[in-house]
């Protein structure tokens, strides 16, 4: 299993590059590496050819740079044999725990594993497994410009974790990130 870590983003609410945030002692683009890396056999960071320049990880540059999808798009492109575990770089709440509970509860047998957020009630595509055989609905949806992952989770059969943890929390705003810290 590949991780992918998704930093590509403008942070335009946020006001400073979501990645480089320390919420754990480190930056979560750090944080989450080495989180990953204890579970999966390779880890990219994907980013877009800006901050490419200052990633000391290794990256998979996504050029479109149109959303979460496009570097997940990316990943399976550079290989689309393994599955892919996938983390927003703005989800500080994440720990080891959780994500080897999702290794745990994954279905290779559907197209992906997700969890379902609890506040929400939708799947959380931020922090999934996606098989390989999500790549084809990534093509279908590619030519339907559908650039939504929770859309296609939505309309596709993949395995459903429920929680009722707050891990799932993503921060986008500075108040959002005040509020956690404090």
């Amino acid at each position: 299993m590949n991780g992918l870590i998704l930093v590509g983003g403008q942070s335009t609410r946020m006001g400073e590059e979501k990645r480089l945030i320390e919420y754990n002692g480190v930056s979560q683009e750090h944080y989450l590496y080495h989180l990953l890396k204890i579970n999966c056999e390779s880890v990219f960071i994907s980013c877009n050819a800006i901050q490419a320049q200052s990633i000391h990880f290794p990256k998979i540059i996504d050029e479109s740079s149109q959303g979460p999808l496009s570097g997940i798009e990316a990943a399976f492109l550079l290989d689309a044999t393994q599955p892919w575990l996938v983390v927003a770089c703005d989800m500080p709440a994440i720990t080891l725990n959780d994500i080897q509970f999702l290794i745990k509860n994954r279905n290779s047998k559907k197209v992906a594993t997700a969890f379902i957020n609890p506040t929400t009630l939708l799947p959380e595509p931020l922090f999934a497994i996606y098989e390989p055989s999500f790549k084809i609905l990534l093509d279908e949806a590619q030519k339907k410009g559908v650039r939504s992952p929770m859309n296609i989770l939505l309309n596709n059969d993949f395995e459903k974790i429920i929680t009722q943890s707050n891990f799932l929390l993503n921060i986008n705003t500075i108040a959002e990130k005040d509020n956690f810290i404090s």
